[in-house]
């Protein structure tokens, strides 16, 4: 399964199949109904039970919490009977249309520090709320975590989620416009930090201009005082994890060229991309100690992708044990270490029009009960 997660399809699914056995290799049909004999669990339990050790044992802390990014997407699905049975569906569009290929919605959980994937939850309906707090009600240790979101994330789900002492923090970004009237008046005022309780939960709302910019930004948080405004504000800039997390699935591990045609087989692939991220990350962090650098301006990063690949070409040797694999790539991760510098673009961000003739959509079809 890591062959074929780890293998682009150019060659199509044959040339995977003899590549990933080292013997005769099965032929595509008969592969794909032996894995309808096994449940993607086995492979859910595989990146939960190596995530959780490594939490309890290895994972970096930043003054004394967990930090973490949750952040959604979706991925394009095969299109087949056994998946819309089992309620997927394309993205809406207008007319009563949708997308030919059904799509998985998703929210994962990133260590903002590592860059390991730490949580995952998935379902055909396009509920990033639900997804988050799914996530947050299954976090390792959430009283001492901290969780960082995007604006689109902070509600009132998200807040009845915090009413209680005990499940952490939270930092978001606000939207200034029908939003809470505590933001809004907040943002209509002059002020550049002040303490509020919005239904119920007591927060700190602070003030920050983007640099080359005239835009505010304004962030809610209920961390305690002892994290300052420019502490707070550096937290923040980690949310970007997220989206790094899920570049590194669909770019660098091509997540979406599933050879499954059933949510079975799809799970399965889904759980064993996040695995071998995880194993990954992991054990870049092990060699580079990437907590030394957290919240630095200049620091060092090996190359994911070359891991990646370095443990899915070894997988035979590790198979028995993902331990192996941290070792399998010390020296790879020693070597492809890079200095880096976060903010270096100086310039002002200009978001880019797409000019040019535009095509109608070809692949919509009468939106499926």
């Amino acid at each position: 399964m890591a062959k074929l997660v780890g293998a682009t399809g150019d060659n199509g699914y044959l040339t995977i199949l003899s590549r990933a056995f080292d013997e005769k290799s099965p032929s595509p049909s008969s592969f794909c109904q032996f894995r309808k004999t096994v449940s993607h669990q086995f492979f859910k339990d595989q990146y939960l039970r190596e995530v959780k050790e490594w939490q309890e044992k290895n994972r970096p802390k930043f003054e004394g919490l967990f930090v973490n990014a949750i952040d959604g997407d979706k991925l394009i699905l095969p299109y087949s009977q056994d998946i819309l049975d089992e309620g997927y569906r394309g993205i809406p569009c207008k007319n009563n249309q949708e997308t030919h290929y059904p799509a998985m919605y998703y929210c994962a959980s990133t260590d903002v520090i590592s860059g390991v994937p730490v949580g995952f939850s998935e379902s055909c309906e396009n509920d990033e709320i639900a997804r988050a707090i799914e996530l947050l009600g299954s976090s390792h240790s959430p009283e001492k975590t901290l969780t960082i979101f995007d604006r689109f994330y902070f509600c009132k789900r998200l807040l009845k989620f915090y009413e209680k002492p005990d499940r952490g923090f939270f930092l978001a970004r606000c939207k200034t416009g029908a939003t809470f009237k505590e933001i809004i008046d907040f943002a209509s005022s002059s002020l550049q930090e002040k303490e509020v309780e919005i239904k119920g939960v007591k927060c700190r709302l602070l003030r920050f201009k983007r640099p080359n910019s005239e835009e505010e930004t304004i962030l809610v948080t209920n961390l305690p005082k002892r994290f300052k405004a420019s502490k707070i504000l550096g937290l923040y800039g980690y949310r970007w994890e997220s989206e790094t997390g899920n570049r590194d699935r669909t770019t660098s591990i091509k997540i979406e060229q599933f050879r499954a045609k059933n949510i079975n087989g799809i799970l399965q692939e889904v759980w064993m991309t996040l695995l071998l991220q995880a194993v990954g990350q992991i054990a870049c962090a092990k060699e580079i100690k990437p907590e030394k650098y957290f919240m630095k301006k200049i620091y060092i990063k090996a190359n994911f992708k070359a891991v990646f690949n370095k443990i899915v070409e070894g997988i035979g040797t590790i198979i028995s044990g993902l331990k192996c694999a941290y070792q399998l790539t010390k020296d790879l991760v020693l070597r492809s270490k890079q200095k880096r510098e976060h903010y270096k673009r100086q310039y002002k961000r200009e978001t880019k029009q797409i000019t040019g003739k535009t095509f109608k959509r070809k692949s919509l079809v009468t939106r499926r009960e």
